[in-house]
């Protein structure tokens, strides 16, 4: 199928995966150069006992409702044996991959996430066709950074606007899918970097209450909408740190900057803190190319829990890590930098740079010292021989990624 041209306008680059009964594929628009995907059902499903609005009618329910977590609907095309849903293409990793990769997210994080799937929820019920939405599984949520989209509209029910033949059923549940998404949030739950135990309470009673008497659905977003407001209510009240601006400079060539500064720039967000990563066009170009799932606009690339731009692209309310490279002269790029992490060098060819870039920044305020690659000797030497406490950054094969071991170093380091 690879290169075939659909309906004249849509080259198939690949598929995008199989369903029970349908396929979807990602396509490349010929004249507009822009990726789409596209879902092929066909109209005769053998042995299908779904209702017929699943079938052929989840154009209509898309076409319905315009919210920022649901794939735009481009075309809608039929031919004698299938119907085509051209729709958005939406990048990045499902919610499972996505939390096993990162294997920590942050308690803010969760609750942004539980609060857009509810609100979704619920912009789907209030459409035109009252749309149930009950395809809660992890396979059919796509994280992209700090965007999150809905991608099978194929189950669900619907209690008004969509009968046809002798399809006038009307569902069983009358209100929106709460138990449902109560049992996804607690899958994603187990990976929440300190999770108050009152969330995981309430979602467990969200997942064993009947529906029709327990929380609803916006009970559920408005807590979770109070979580969000009370870390905004904190951050008010405390100084500024997230709008700092942070350095990232090395002694010499080679010895971990760039590692370092993404590393911080991942963990900072994992906590919460809206922070992105600032360097050359080059290093943001190789990352949006050779990243799986990145995607790149307006000068910025996000892929995952990362979020980078290039110099002079920075947002005045975001906290930025900025890759300065080599160091070269103290007063070029330092003089606002509310921290510097100046990493030093491990090898004997280093250690005459790392020490004169010790003694060109000793007085500068904000000051933090460190080698890299886990070379703990090495950091116990520069201890000893510049009279300051110098760490160790331990050795780390992904800076996208954020284990066990870097949360502990980070934490003790902030």
């Amino acid at each position: 199928m690879k290169d075939q041209i659909l309906f004249g306008t849509y080259r198939i680059c690949g598929s995008m995966g199989n369903g029970s009964s349908s396929c979807v594929y990602l396509v490349k628009h010929i004249m507009l150069k822009q990726f789409r995907a596209i879902k092929c059902t066909p109209k005769s499903i053998r042995g299908s006992d779904r209702p017929v609005f699943q079938q052929s009618h989840e154009h209509l329910i898309l076409e319905s409702v315009k919210h920022a977590c649901i794939p735009v609907l481009y075309d809608y095309i039929e031919d004698a044996d299938h119907r085509y849903l051209v729709e958005e293409y939406i990048p990045g990793d499902t919610l499972d991959v996505y939390l096993k990769e990162h294997k920590k997210i942050s308690y803010l994080s969760f609750c942004r996430m539980a609060s857009a799937l509810a609100d979704t929820a619920l912009s789907l019920y209030a459409s035109e066709y009252r749309y149930i939405y009950t395809e809660w599984k992890p396979e059919h949520i796509r994280i992209m950074g700090d965007s999150i989209h809905l991608l099978d509209f194929s189950g669900g029910s619907c209690t008004t606007g969509l009968k046809r033949g002798n399809d006038n059923s009307i569902p069983s549940q009358k209100r929106p899918d709460v138990k449902g998404l109560a049992k996804l949030l607690l899958f994603a739950e187990s990976y929440v970097d300190r999770c108050k135990s009152e969330i995981k309470s309430l979602l467990k009673l969200c997942a064993d209450e009947p529906g029709e008497d327990g929380i609803t659905m916006e009970q559920l977003k408005n807590y979770f909408d109070r979580e969000i407001d009370s870390f905004k209510a904190a951050a008010d009240t405390q100084t500024d740190t997230s709008c700092k601006k942070t350095a990232v400079l090395g002694a010499a060539n080679g010895v971990g900057v760039t590692h370092f500064a993404i590393s911080l720039s991942i963990y900072l967000r994992l906590r919460g803190i809206d922070a992105a990563y600032i360097g050359k066009p080059d290093i943001l170009e190789g990352i949006a190319e050779y990243r799986p799932h990145s995607e790149s606009r307006e000068n910025t690339v996000i892929c995952g829990g990362f979020k980078g731009g290039i110099y002079g692209s920075e947002a005045p309310d975001l906290m930025t890590i900025e890759d300065m490279g080599v160091f070269k002269n103290w007063d070029i790029g330092l003089e606002n930098c509310a921290d510097v992490f100046v990493i030093l060098g491990s090898n004997p060819w280093e250690i005459a740079d790392s020490l004169r870039t010790f003694e060109r920044l000793r007085y500068k305020s904000g000051l933090h010292f460190l080698v890299s690659y886990g070379n703990t000797r090495m950091a116990k030497w520069y201890t000893g021989k510049l009279h300051r406490s110098v760490g160790c950054f331990p050795l780390d094969a992904d800076p996208f990624s954020c284990d066990d071991k870097k949360t502990r170093f980070f934490e003790a380091l902030l």
